[in-house]
C-alpha cells in the first residue's frame, strides 16, 4: 500500500513538541543539534520551554516546525521503512516536503525559514496581523465576508488558503478579522459559519506579505542554490500538481 507524506504549516506547534522523540532516538539529537547550529539558536529550549507566546513567533515557529516534522518523518522511516509515494506540506509544510524528498538539505532549509519567518515579521509587525479558518461557508461567501470586513475596516483581508470547500483560511489586518469575526456571529448571510482564530503572528499568504516575498526571491538568487530532484513526487501549494522538476521548486517556493 502506498501513502502521501503531508507535513503540517504554522499553527499546528505547541510546547513540547519534539521532547520524546529527542529521548529516544539519538539520530533525532542529531537533527535538533545540526538545525540549532544552522540559524545559532536552541531550538530545543523552543520547543521545550517556550513560552508559547515565543514559539508562535512566526521567525521560531517556522524553524521549530520544520525540523520536529521531518524528525517524526525520519523515525517513521527509520524504524518502519517508510518512504512515501509523494509529499506535499502545507505553507511552510512545503518547505519540510522538499528536505523529506531530498531535494533540499535541512540545515539550508532551516536558514531559509528562519529568514522566511524574520521578513513575514517585518512585513507585518506582531499584533497588528492575524489569520483565521472559516468553517461551513462556500468560497463565494468567504469571498464576501472578506471584501465586506475589509470596506468597514479599511484594512486587507483575503482568502489565503483554499483547504476545503467547508474550511477556508482567511488573513490580514486584525481588526478585519475582528470584524469578520462579528459579521459571523450577526449577519443572516455568515451566521451558518464559524471562524476560529489561529495561533501565528503574521497573516500568511494575503498581498501584505508581498515584501516577504520579493525577500525570498532575492535570497534564492543569490545563495546560488540548486535544489535536487526529488526522490519522490511533490506537490507545490502554488499549482496543486504532481511535480518532479527541480527547476521549478523555488520559482513555486
Amino acid at each position: 500500500m502506498s501513502f502521501f507524506a503531508v507535513f503540517p504549516g504554522q499553527g499546528s506547534q505547541y510546547v513540547g513538541m519534539g521532547k520524546e522523540l529527542y529521548e529516544n532516538f539519538s539520530y533525532v539529537r542529531e537533527l535538533f543539534e545540526e538545525s540549532s547550529e544552522a540559524i545559532s539558536t536552541d531550538l530545543k529550549k523552543l520547543c521545550w520551554e517556550g513560552p508559547a507566546s515565543d514559539l508562535k513567533q512566526t521567525e521560531n515557529t517556522q524553524p521549530c516546525l520544520l525540523m520536529v516534522s521531518f524528525a517524526c518523518f525520519q523515525v517513521f522511516q527509520k524504524e518502519y521503512g517508510y518512504f512515501p509515494q509523494a509529499v506535499a506540506g502545507h505553507s511552510l509544510g512545503e518547505y519540510t516536503a522538499l528536505v523529506a524528498a531530498g531535494s533540499i538539505d535541512l540545515a539550508t532549509c532551516v536558514r531559509w525559514v528562519k529568514a522566511r519567518g524574520t521578513w513575514m515579521q517585518q512585513a507585518v509587525p506582531a499584533g497588528e496581523g492575524g489569520m483565521a479558518a472559516v468553517l461551513g461557508l462556500e468560497p463565494n461567501l468567504v469571498k464576501l465576508l472578506c471584501h465586506e470586513a475589509s470596506e468597514a475596516t479599511q484594512k486587507v483581508l483575503e482568502p489565503a488558503n483554499y483547504n476545503t470547500r467547508g474550511q477556508i483560511v482567511i488573513a490580514g489586518a486584525i481588526d478585519a478579522i475582528q470584524k469578520a469575526s462579528d459579521l459571523v456571529r450577526v449577519d443572516p448571510n455568515f451566521q451558518s459559519g464559524k471562524m476560529v482564530v489561529l495561533e501565528v503572528s503574521a497573516p500568511s499568504h494575503c498581498k501584505l506579505m508581498r515584501p516577504a516575498r520579493e525577500a525570498m526571491q532575492v535570497l534564492f538568487e543569490k545563495s546560488g542554490y540548486q535544489p535536487r530532484k526529488p526522490l519522490c513526487p511533490y506537490v507545490p501549494n502554488r499549482t496543486g500538481d504532481f511535480s518532479e522538476d527541480p527547476q521549478q521548486i523555488l520559482p513555486l517556493l
